[in-house]
C-alpha cells in the first residue's frame, strides 16, 4: 500500500496516510499512535478536540479491536 506524508490527525505528529482505502475513512500509520483508521465523517470534526480527547477515541478504538484482526477506526464522535 503506497502512503505519503501526513500528519496524524489524533497527536499533531508526522504520519503516514494510505493514498487509496476503498471505504469511507482515511489510513493512518504514526510512530506514535500506530496504524489506525478515521471515518469520513470523524474526519471532519476530530480536529475540534484537545489531543487528549482524540488520543482516548483512539484507546477506545483500539480496545474495541484488541481481540480481532481489524485495525481500530475512529467513528461517531460526540458532538462538540
Amino acid at each position: 500500500m503506497d502512503r505519503f506524508d501526513a500528519t496524524c490527525p489524533v497527536c499533531g505528529g508526522p504520519a503516514k496516510q494510505a493514498e487509496r482505502t476503498t471505504g469511507d475513512y482515511q489510513d493512518f500509520l504514526c510512530p506514535e499512535c500506530g496504524q489506525f483508521l478515521v471515518s469520513g465523517t470523524a474526519m471532519e470534526s476530530i480536529g475540534k478536540f484537545e489531543v487528549r480527547e482524540r488520543q482516548g477515541f483512539l484507546a477506545n478504538a483500539k480496545r474495541e479491536t484488541a481481540h480481532s484482526d481489524r485495525d481500530p477506526m475512529i467513528r461517531d464522535l460526540p458532538t462538540h
